[in-house]
């Protein structure tokens, strides 16, 4: 569907677009206690207990002046009245109460709140608003490239991992483009596996993290890597990494957010808050801090009511709803559910594909070198299960060899262990190849001209070995003629050449 504002796609439930923070959401009555409405209670609703709602502030004025007296001239009524109890009333609020009468039909009448202990609260119509919006800086990738980019990009390259700011990636992709397209498109799909294949050195986890760049506008990203400690066996601790490491747009222009997930909860309610005190001015009510906690748990409770999420994890989203606001900002990452066990794991991934959701993302998991993680048939059933139980606007990406997948000489693969594993990956596998002399040269520049940008001559240590062999093209060509081609055995030969 496309957005109101900016006409970009968002994603189907989204509360609002993630590139112009766009209104999509649907104002409810029941969510503001102004008037009592969509409430039950029995009191209120008695024949002999006259109508009781709170007059505005924008007409307070008009009605002293009308009967030229001052707000403590009138009659007054405690906070804890029980005609009250279904408004969410301060001291200092004006209720109209409306009477059947034998004579007018209608008897009106108006009366001052007061505290339950008979005073008037000092500073109780203070005006309250919630803090100012969230960065509105989204991703963005432009081909220039600063000093600074240029300078982290080789560091990385040098040590052999991929870049991890984002658009780095993009800098020195070469070739790929054909399984790059495959890749979003799953992506975009919501396809709920895929396994990117290829030889060690062949650029599998470069692949992902490029993937992560070009999706990463529209999506919250997690990419990690599974050991000893994290693996799915042990499914708190991989939903765990899946977490810390989760990026959004925001959370990375806002360092200040613990993790995406953080970014995303901030970034809701202080739309849902928007919300909420937009219909408190247009209905002409004094926006309260008192009102306005009832009504962002209120509505918050309305958004999440559809989800995937568990009753237990949604009211206690609902109850921190209510204290958002008092500071400038509380993780609920790390406060919500205190720490991930195996069995809030996956309540885990629900609330984060949940907040990406209302938030406008798809919701992206990767999963990196799976063949250096244990190979039982219990972790591969644990793999099959997770993907299983995925929300539907989420897709996890795994990379690994085709010796992991086919079987080889360390053994355990897919197909000797969990046969569902195996049929599951072949049909959802992206196959990436060998690099040809080509993708090398290609390469080879991309890494020369990033040296130029940041480097001074002594230090750019690829144009020092590729003069070496007189050009870019005959260091490839040197290369191929000793050792099968890979983007990692190549880099390797170039450090060894100068």
């Amino acid at each position: 569907m496309p957005c109101d504002d900016c006409g970009s796609e968002v994603v189907a439930n989204a509360l609002f677009c993630q590139r112009c923070l766009g209104n999509r959401a649907q104002v409810e009555e029941e969510w503001f206690p102004v008037d009592g409405s969509g409430l039950d209670n029995p009191l209120v609703q008695h024949d002999l207990v006259p109508e009781h709602r709170i007059f505005p502030e924008q007409k307070v004025e008009a009605l002293l002046r009308e009967y030229d007296i001052s707000q403590t001239d009138l009659p007054k009524i405690k906070q804890s009245d029980p005609a009250l109890e279904h408004l969410q009333v301060s001291a200092g609020d004006i209720i109209k109460i409306v009477r059947d009468s034998r004579t007018t039909d209608r008897a009106v009448s108006y009366r001052l709140v007061i505290s339950s202990s008979g005073e008037r609260a000092e500073g109780s119509t203070v005006e309250w608003r919630n803090p100012g919006e969230p960065s509105r800086e989204v991703y963005e990738f432009t081909e220039s490239v600063t000093e600074e980019q240029a300078r982290h990009v080789l560091e990385n390259v040098r040590a052999h991992v991929p870049p991890s700011e984002p658009s780095a990636c993009r800098r020195i992709a070469v070739d790929r483009e054909t399984e790059m397209d495959t890749a979003i498109n799953r992506v975009h799909e919501a396809a709920p596996y895929t396994f990117i294949q290829g030889e060690l050195g062949f650029g599998k986890s470069f692949f992902l993290h490029w993937l992560r760049d070009e999706i990463f506008a529209s999506s919250a990203v997690s990419i990690v890597d599974l050991g000893d400690e994290t693996s799915f066996t042990n499914m708190g601790a991989v939903v765990r990494a899946f977490r810390d490491g989760l990026e959004t747009p925001r959370s990375v222009a806002n360092p200040e957010y613990a993790n995406g997930l953080d970014e995303l909860w901030d970034t809701f309610l202080r739309q849902v808050s928007d919300l909420c005190a937009s219909y408190y001015e247009g209905q002409g009510y004094e926006i309260r801090k008192d009102r306005m906690v009832k009504s962002v748990q209120r509505a918050t409770e309305s958004f999440l009511s559809d989800t995937a999420i568990t009753t237990d994890v949604r009211n206690r989203l609902v109850k921190a709803a209510s204290d958002h606001f008092d500071s400038s900002h509380q993780s609920v990452s790390q406060s919500l559910l205190d720490d991930v066990t195996d069995d809030s794991a996956l309540d885990y991934v629900r609330l984060m594909a949940t907040m990406a959701q209302l938030n406008g993302y798809r919701l992206l998991l990767g999963i990196d070198e799976l063949e250096k993680a244990e190979r039982t048939h219990e972790h591969f059933e644990a793999i099959v299960e997770f993907v299983d139980s995925l929300p539907k606007n989420t897709s996890l990406f795994i990379t690994g060899t085709p010796e992991l997948v086919e079987g080889g000489t360390e053994g355990n693969a897919f197909q000797e262990s969990h046969r569902e594993l195996y049929e599951l990956t072949v049909d959802n596998r992206i196959v990436l190849e060998s690099p040809s002399q080509n993708d090398l040269r290609a390469f080879t520049d991309k890494l020369l001209d990033l040296e130029k940008k940041c480097l001074p001559v002594a230090q750019r240590e690829y144009s020092n070995a590729t003069d070496t062999f007189g050009s870019s093209t005959a260091a490839v060509e040197r290369f191929v003629q000793e050792q099968p081609p890979t983007f990692r055995g190549y880099l390797e030969f170039l450090e060894n050449s100068t």
